[in-house]
Order: structure tokens, then C-alpha cells, then sequence
């Protein structure tokens, strides 16, 4: 329920943005700057609510952020805390003791740079907004929120790409590491954009980065042995996601079919090039754990500026039909995963104003973690409870 509100609120405020001429015809340049930010704020403002105020809500939400948040400046040498993550708890406990104040920082920083790299490469943002919403990309940055938080650092880079400004994106992108080291991926996102994408270059660089994952499965498990940190993966087993390789396999025929009427803009060679690495991490997730928190690198340019791109270049008569089919792909695909498989632990949604002792959350971590525990534990004989009396 809240998260369908949510979406509605948010894509009645995108409309009144994206019809802004019609409804400003005849006013000045001041009175339109104020309303297209001014409606730009309050598209964002739902979701960040709704993403602020969560509670129990998502995988790590309790051990990795709420206890952590708790124990960090107690227990700043607990190896299960982030190291990178020690330094922004121990400031923001300066100003409160509740972790529900990362979680508004967090939320402000991650809608505000998705939103605004839409608003940067889409003339037209409500179809862009309901593909990261529809696509799952809202629900992973309810879970891995610190690589969230990267992802969202790297997106205020794309100016300083776009525009050939390498030591302004190396110093963004430098930031977007020291949040989470997976973000170095987007290193070469520069260099690689530098290069103009033809139709037979496009096909060239598939073929290179094909025997690129082949040959990563191959070198990475020997790589990852050798660092401490790293070495437990080569126990962990292969995860691969087989609605994102059916979906990969979709976009990259669609987009090599359509490849001559893709309109050409800023962004289209960053889309395609974000596709390239996703087809290459979406292939090596069948032989290497982990490998879907790569993909998140990749999946706000693919989700949710290339798609717009390959609908754009279909044939009108068979646009609105393309346009629907891939939203009730995306959106089938999405609720499947998150409601009936429970992938991320977004459903049922809570809010922190659904506690009644808020306090007994606020304590020692220990006694918390033991709190919320018992909370998962009667939730799951609720839940036993309620798939017996379905049975029958």
C-alpha cells in the first residue's frame, strides 16, 4: 500500500513536470525555473519519505545499519562494521543517537542523484521514474544502501563524462570508492564513453568483452584466494539471476536490431556501454558469486535511460505496445521476486512511527540485535501460522 501511494504521488508530480510548457505557456524564465524545481523537489519528496522512515525493511536494514550504527562508536573495531562505514556513523552520532538519521541522509542522497540523472538525460522523466521504480532499482537501494549511496555519488559524474573532464570525475568517482571499494568498476565508464559506438564497433566490443568474463571466471577465484578479505567467496556459490539474463538477452537483441534508429543522444554511448558490462557481469554470475552487486553499477543507465532510447526507435504504430510490455515485464518480474520470493525483504512495509517503545531500539547494540531477533522469530511463526491455515 505504501509503496503503491508512493508511486502514484511520485508520477503525478513527474506529469506536471513533464507537461511544464503547456502549463506555463506565456511566463516568464523565473516563474519557470521555480516551478520545474520546484515540482522536480516534490517528485522526489515520496520516496525519500518512504525510504527515510522504514523500518525492518530490507536485508541488512538490522545488523549492518541499525545495530551497526548503534555499536560503531562502541565497537569502532568490530570487523563485521564496514570500515568505510565507521567514519559517517561516528559523525552522525555527533547530532543524534538514532540511526533513523542515516537512513533520511541516506534516502535524500540516493532519490535526489537517481532523479536528477534522469532529469539530466530525459527531456520527459515520468517514463524514466516509473522504470527505476518498476525495475527494482528503488527496493536494492532499500537493502545495499551503502553501494547505493556510491552508485548515487558516481551519477553527479556524468557532467564531468559528458563534457571530458577527467580530474573532476576521478575525484567524484574517488569518492564513490571510499563509500564502497566495488565502485572502481566505474573507472573505465570514462575512458570507454571517450569512444564512439558504431553499429559494427558495438558488435566488435561484445565479442572483447565476452572473452573478457570468460576469462575472469577463470583468473578471478585464484585472484580472490590470495585476499584475506575476499578469500571465504571462493566457498560461496554462483547466483545468477535468470530474470535479469532473460531480460539482458531481450535489450541486447532489441538494441542490436535497432541499433541504426536509436536517437543519438549524450547519454546513448554511455547506455550502450553500461549494457556491454551488464551482459558481461550477467554472464559471469553463473560462475562467480557476488557478481550481482556488480550489476547494480549498471542498472540505472540500462533500466532506466537506454530503455527509454530502444522504445523511442521502435516504429510508432507499436510503441505504446512495446512501451507496455516492457513495463509489465519489469513490473511482473519486480513483485515476484520482492513479494512472492521475498528477495530483499521490502515487503511487508514498516515505518519507524509504527514502534511504540522506540527507546528499546536505541540501547545497547547487543540487546538490540537480541530485540530484533525476536521480532524475526515471532514474524515467521506468524507467517508459519498463516501458510498452515491457507492449506487448509
Amino acid at each position: 500500500m505504501a509503496y503503491g501511494v508512493m508511486l502514484l504521488a511520485t508520477l503525478f508530480f513527474t506529469l506536471l513536470y513533464d507537461n511544464r510548457k503547456k502549463i506555463l505557456q506565456n511566463s516568464s524564465a523565473k516563474i519557470c525555473t521555480l516551478y520545474q524545481n520546484s515540482v522536480f523537489i516534490f517528485a522526489c519528496l515520496p520516496s525519500i519519505f518512504v525510504s527515510a522512515f522504514r523500518f525492518e525493511v530490507g536485508t541488512d536494514f538490522t545488523e549492518v545499519y541499525w545495530v551497526g550504527y548503534l555499536g560503531v562508536v562502541e565497537h569502532p573495531e568490530d570487523p563485521l562494521i564496514a570500515r568505510n562505514y565507521v567514519p559517517i556513523c561516528q559523525f552522525l552520532n555527533l547530532f543524534s543517537r538514532s540511526p533513523v538519521l542515516f537512513f533520511i541522509l541516506s534516502s535524500c542522497l540516493i532519490i535526489f542523484a537517481a532523479f536528477w540523472y534522469i532529469r539530466q538525460t530525459s527531456e520527459k522523466i515520468t517514463l524514466p521514474v516509473l522504470l527505476f521504480f518498476i525495475a527494482g532499482l528503488f527496493f536494492d537501494s532499500l537493502n545495499v544502501v551503502r553501494q547505493y549511496m556510491a552508485i548515487a555519488v558516481w551519477l553527479f559524474a556524468y557532467p564531468s563524462m559528458r563534457n571530458r573532464k577527467p580530474v573532476p570525475y576521478l575525484l567524484i568517482s574517488t569518492v564513490a570508492i571510499l563509500l564502497h571499494p566495488s565502485a572502481f568498476v566505474l573507472l573505465p565508464l570514462y575512458v570507454l564513453y571517450g569512444i564512439r559506438l558504431t553499429r559494427r564497433r558495438f558488435i566488435a566490443a561484445g565479442f572483447v568483452f565476452a572473452a573478457g568474463s570468460m576469462l575472469a571466471c577463470w583468473s578471478l577465484p585464484f585472484v580472490l584466494a590470495y585476499i584475506p578479505k575476499y578469500n571465504s567467496y571462493a566457498d560461496w556459490k554462483p547466483d545468477p539471476e535468470l530474470a535479469g539474463t532473460v531480460f539482458a538477452v531481450l535489450l541486447t537483441a532489441a538494441v542490436f536490431m535497432l541499433y541504426q534508429r536509436l536517437p543519438q543522444k549524450p547519454h546513448t554511448d554511455l547506455c550502450l556501454w553500461s549494457l556491454l558490462l551488464y551482459d558481461s557481469v550477467v554472464f559471469m554470475s553463473f560462475f562467480l558469486p557476488q557478481m550481482g552487486r556488480i550489476m547494480l553499477y549498471f542498472e540505472i543507465p540500462v533500466f532506466v535511460t537506454l530503455i527509454p532510447l530502444v522504445l523511442a526507435a521502435l516504429p510508432h504504430a507499436i510503441r505504446r505496445l512495446g512501451a507496455g510490455a516492457v513495463v509489465a515485464f519489469l513490473l511482473c518480474t519486480t513483485l515476484y521476486m520482492n513479494d512472492y520470493l521475498d528477495h530483499s525483504d521490502v515487503f511487508p512495509y514498516h515505518t519507524v512511527f509504527d514502534v511504540e517503545n522506540m527507546e528499546d531500539y536505541l540501547g545497547d547494540p547487543v540487546e538490540v540485535l537480541w530485540l530484533f531477533r525476536q521480532d524475526a522469530a515471532e514474524k515467521m511463526n506468524r507467517k508459519s501460522m498463516f501458510e498452515k491455515l491457507m492449506r487448509r
